[in-house]
């Protein structure tokens, strides 16, 4: 139930759902309003206020959405804090990862091992595509800005992030009742201000592993049917 003052001339409301999926509806009744919606990128930033009156300057980003698991970030001016905030479902399997630092860890190196393999065994049949600078949407005064939508769930640069150490993981919580959001200092990232981070749902990975054993079984059938081949000729001849 929402009262306004009697002598009121204008007001909003502002209602916030749990989820894109779900639909509500609202009745209002002798009451004379407009309904704007009000569009939030995928992929933003909050400001973390510095002590006292200090200034706080908000970095830029732009993201470039890989596939609906993944997406591109690339931020520059990153001076200070700040919240980033990604309107998905909340879950601990989303994770940002930082593809330029390798973790020291026995798992993580056989992972890039595997990573490796994958990029080799790809490379030749699939190519990445090339990423146009194309802004599609720009928000909050140009500080946030949305790059052309792919659609690239198999390329060599699928495995970029595998054996790499997430940031901020401990930082990760719930915004909104329902969305991802982290809390990014500058020693997350060693100091850097300008940067790029994959954003990306990591219960992902376990398909491509299934996809690179089929491939492996696929190539030895091959294989051993042309070596059968060969032998049955020779013999027959």
């Amino acid at each position: 139930m929402v009262f306004a003052d009697s002598k009121s001339l204008t007001g909003f409301i502002q209602i916030l759902g749990n989820s894109e999926k779900i639909n509500s509806e609202l009745l209002i009744k002798n009451f004379s309003a407009s309904v704007v919606e009000i569009q939030y990128p995928k992929i933003f930033f909050k400001k973390i206020k510095g002590l006292g009156r200090k200034e706080v300057t908000p970095p830029h980003i732009v993201f470039t959405k890989i596939n609906p698991t993944k997406y591109k970030i690339e931020v520059t001016g990153a001076y200070n804090p700040y919240t980033l905030v990604f309107l998905e479902q909340f879950s601990k399997k989303w994770e940002l990862v930082d593809i330029t630092t390798d973790s020291n860890s026995f798992r993580r190196a056989i992972s890039r091992f595997f990573a490796k393999v994958g990029t080799m065994m790809s490379s030749p049949f699939i190519k990445d595509k090339k990423v146009e600078n194309n802004i599609v949407a720009s928000y909050f005064n140009g500080e946030v800005k949305e790059g052309v939508h792919q659609k690239t769930f198999l390329a060599p640069s699928t495995f970029e992030t595998w054996g790499k150490d997430s940031i901020a993981n401990y930082k990760h919580f719930q915004v909104n009742g329902y969305a991802n959001g982290w809390n990014i200092e500058p020693k997350d990232m060693n100091g850097k201000t300008n940067y790029t981070l994959i954003l990306e749902m990591t219960a992902q990975k376990q398909l491509y592993p299934l996809l690179l054993i089929s491939l492996l079984t696929f190539i030895f059938v091959l294989l051993y049917f042309f070596i059968r081949f060969l032998w049955v000729n020779e013999k027959t001849s």
